[in-house]
C-alpha cells in the first residue's frame, strides 16, 4: 500500500481533489502560443482516422469525430484536424 501512496503523492502533490487539464477557468489552450498544433489539416468529413503519418513512426490509429465543432486534435501527435468550409455547408444542409 505504501507504493501506491507514494505514486498518488507524486501525481496529486497539493492536498484537495487533483487538477483537471481541460478545465477552460485553468487550462486555454487557445489563447497559449506555445499550446498551439503544429500541424492543421482541412478535412471535408467530421469523422477521421489519425495515425499520425510517418508509417512505422506514427501512433496507433485513432478514429476522431468533430461532433457540433469545427475542429478536433488528435491526442496522440496534436495535428489539428479542422473540418473545410465546402465540408461545413454540406454538413449543415444535412441536417
Amino acid at each position: 500500500m505504501e507504493c501506491c501512496a507514494a505514486r498518488y503523492n507524486l501525481y496529486h502533490p497539493a492536498p484537495g481533489p487533483p487538477v483537471r487539464a481541460a478545465d477552460p477557468e485553468i487550462f486555454d489552450r487557445e489563447s497559449d502560443p506555445a499550446m498551439q498544433p503544429h500541424q492543421t489539416i482541412e478535412v471535408d468529413s467530421r469523422e477521421i482516422a489519425c495515425d499520425g503519418g510517418n508509417g512505422p513512426l506514427g501512433h496507433p490509429r485513432v478514429f476522431l469525430n468533430m461532433g457540433a465543432a469545427d475542429h478536433i486534435d488528435c491526442p496522440y501527435c496534436g495535428i489539428r484536424y479542422r473540418l473545410a468550409a465546402a465540408g461545413a455547408a454540406a454538413a449543415s444542409a444535412a441536417h
